[in-house]
């Protein structure tokens, strides 16, 4: 299976981002995208039914870690948690509507977000190449957009550069007939990652080999998701 190149691909939101079943969280962990892409090939959803799944099998209550995310610390310091406001803070994190929520501009949120960023990722070697879009989505950011526009923008971009769709047939198939060869090649690309941080930190690491991390199942199918 080659992975070379990066295809072009838009990070133009679609009608999906308005299904409140379907939201997608701010820069989802590993363990998500796992959980996803295991519902995409095992179970063949497509990819709003596979987001739509995993918002279904999150209570409400757990919900509010939707808007927040986990990355590296720079220089060898503990990992950061980013947070992207929203209006009505806490107490709209709290009712677990996520299909309601649209960003706030507090604390200037977007340049404090990509200078972490860049402290934590700017010596990794695919950072330079995400750069240019993923500073063009946050500064795009605005007041009152929906919480679920801008996470499926910064999802379509990930997704997009690992061209998953593409290879989406080609998993199917394999994982039919010899699973034991996707779980080998996953366990030997997930040597040293941690699944609770952003699934962007292994992007930023490994580039389209990223992909196969995700074919590693969880052992606890009820681990932190977000």
């Amino acid at each position: 299976m080659e992975l070379t190149g990066y295809p072009y691909t838009e990070d133009t939101a679609t009608a999906d981002a308005n299904e409140s079943s379907a939201v997608v969280p701010y820069f989802p962990s590993l363990a998500y995208y796992r959980r996803w892409m295991r519902l995409r090939v095992a179970e063949a959803l497509d990819d709003v039914q596979a987001r739509t799944r995993l918002l279904a099998d999150t209570p409400r209550g757990e919900r509010r870690r939707m808007a927040r995310t986990l990355i590296a610390g720079a220089h060898r310091q503990p990992p950061l948690t980013l947070s992207l406001p929203v209006e009505g803070g806490g107490g709209m994190l709290r009712k677990g509507e996520a299909g309601r929520w649209r960003i706030s501009m507090h604390g200037r949120w977007p340049a404090v977000h990509l200078g972490a960023l860049e402290a934590a990722y700017g010596a990794t070697p695919f950072y330079a190449h995400l750069r240019p879009e993923l500073e063009r989505i946050l500064r795009d950011a605005d007041a009152g957009q929906p919480f679920a526009d801008f996470t499926l923008r910064l999802h379509t971009l990930c997704l997009g550069l690992l061209d998953t769709e593409g290879l989406l047939s080609e998993l199917r198939r394999i994982n039919a007939v010899e699973p034991g060869r996707l779980r080998r090649l996953a366990e030997e690309k997930s040597a040293g990652i941690h699944t609770d941080r952003a699934f962007i930190d292994v992007i930023f690491r490994k580039g389209r080999e990223a992909l196969f991390t995700l074919l590693l199942n969880d052992d606890d199918n009820n681990a932190s998701t977000y």
